[in-house]
């Protein structure tokens, strides 16, 4: 566990391995009974690119911030595409038993793809 300066929660280090063996990476901090938010990085970025926002969020909710295969802490497998990226977020959501989250990413990508798996029960 470690505390981000400037917050008042601990933000914790965790990976769960998905879809055949791949380790990800992610943060998670708030209160545990507050409603969870998932924050997907951008192409290129890390979960620590949403430290601010992680921090504000938490005040009230539990915060995922989740490293992208290939990306920050999470495995570089020998294959990784925009397909199967897409494919390990819900594997990730299904992973960690989250049946219902708020969903934030920069560029809509995931919400698209994945329509009624955000803001809403599976």
């Amino acid at each position: 566990m470690t505390r981000e300066p400037g917050t008042t929660r601990p933000t914790e280090q965790h990976t769960v391995t998905v879809n055949g063996g791949v380790r990800l990476a992610y943060e998670v901090t708030g209160p545990p009974a507050g409603q969870p938010v998932l924050l997907l990085p951008a192409l290129g970025k890390t979960a620590a690119d949403w430290a601010a926002v992680r921090d504000e969020l938490a005040r009230k909710r539990r915060v995922f911030a989740l490293d992208l295969r290939g990306h920050g802490a999470s495995a570089r497998p020998r294959s990784y595409s925009l397909p199967l990226m897409r494919d390990d977020v819900p594997a990730f959501l299904d992973a960690l038993g989250l049946d219902r989250v708020d969903l934030v990413d920069p560029r809509g990508g995931a919400a698209r793809v994945h329509g009624g798996r955000f803001g809403v029960p599976r």
